[in-house]
């Protein structure tokens, strides 16, 4: 073979190459369309009709404190497969509890090394007949460390998380499109759909929250910035917190593609080590979901996805999205 006709046949074998790997991004975008003619992933016959309703997070009282928790599980993802293992986890009554510390360190509920609240958690969930557990399938959540700040503080962390989920829905796109995106592994750098923002921030100002418009920037100056890094991409909490003089917020992640819930600990009077030990208990069961059932959770879920598709859909009738 001469150098000419050896250049030739390279040329030959990369065009076709590039045609197979063009009709095999046809064929992932055709199956993805197709597979995403519904508005949800979520399955929604095992659970009774949607309502319009809004999802609420789940609210303890304890003789210390008030105790607000926003469940992981109950967020909407277009990731099913997590999905998937947050149900499977709650149908054989399994979970991991994971302690982060600021630096990312965990401590795990099912190492003998557990104490305090994270043991009184355990061991009222092995009551229950839930197993702390390593074997998939799980119900995973890391619950990182306290952010204290007066209520009037937490007010105005309200306000601003409020604005950064409506603009992180926004910059997601449609609800229904982020499953195409998703499917075909084309959804990136969306904090609505994965990620966190506390857990191992600097004490500046998240990046996230940085350059996003619909009014989140300009509130940045009413706090702190070390409490910015309390701020979740979830629906936050209503009510008028200045009544309470302490504030805990805590992050909750599951794994790495996984959403993030919240744990908010509004003390009554003085914070105390008892009174956090005690609402603390009482939130790590909530979040794991041992006092609920499936359907209540699959059913937060869709009413989850009804709130992010209203907001979408307000914001393309505004004229700032496009579907």
């Amino acid at each position: 073979m001469t150098e000419n006709e050896a250049r030739i046949s390279a040329f030959s074998k990369q065009a076709a190459k590039e045609e197979t790997m063009k009709k095999l991004a046809t064929a992932l975008l055709t199956a993805a369309l197709t597979a995403c003619t519904t508005p949800t992933v979520i399955d929604t016959s095992v659970i009774p009709a949607v309502t319009d309703t809004p999802a609420a997070p789940t609210v303890i009282g304890t003789p210390g404190a008030k105790v607000i928790v926003i469940r992981p599980s109950e967020q909407w993802t277009p990731n099913q497969a997590l999905l998937d293992n947050y149900d499977a986890g709650m149908r054989k009554k399994r979970y991991l509890l994971m302690l982060l510390d600021r630096k990312g360190a965990k401590q795990s509920a099912n190492s003998p090394e557990y104490s305090g609240w994270l043991q009184t958690a355990v061991d009222d969930m092995a009551d229950a007949g839930w197993t702390a557990s390593g074997w998939l399938p799980k119900n995973i959540n890391g619950i990182g460390p306290a952010m204290t700040m007066t209520g009037a503080e937490y007010n105005k962390v309200i306000g601003i998380q409020e604005r950064y989920f409506k603009a992180l829905t926004e910059k997601a796109g449609s609800p229904k499109m982020q499953q195409v995106k998703y499917k075909i592994g084309s959804l990136v750098g969306i904090v609505s759909a994965v990620g966190t923002l506390g857990i191992g921030a600097s004490m500046g100002v998240p990046s996230q929250l940085l350059g996003l418009t619909t009014g989140v920037a300009e509130m940045l100056g009413s706090i702190p910035p070390a409490l910015l890094t309390a701020v979740s991409p979830n629906w936050p909490p209503t009510g008028d917190f200045s009544p309470y003089p302490t504030i805990d917020v805590r992050q909750v992640t599951s794994d790495p593609r996984g959403v993030v819930g919240q744990i908010v600990i509004a003390y009554k009077n003085a914070k105390t080590p008892e009174a956090e030990e005690e609402a603390m208990a009482k939130a790590a069961r909530a979040v794991v979901g041992v006092d609920t059932s499936l359907e209540a959770i699959q059913r937060a879920r869709v009413q989850d996805y009804s709130r992010r598709a209203a907001i979408w859909k307000d914001c393309v009738a505004e004229g700032k999205c496009k579907e």
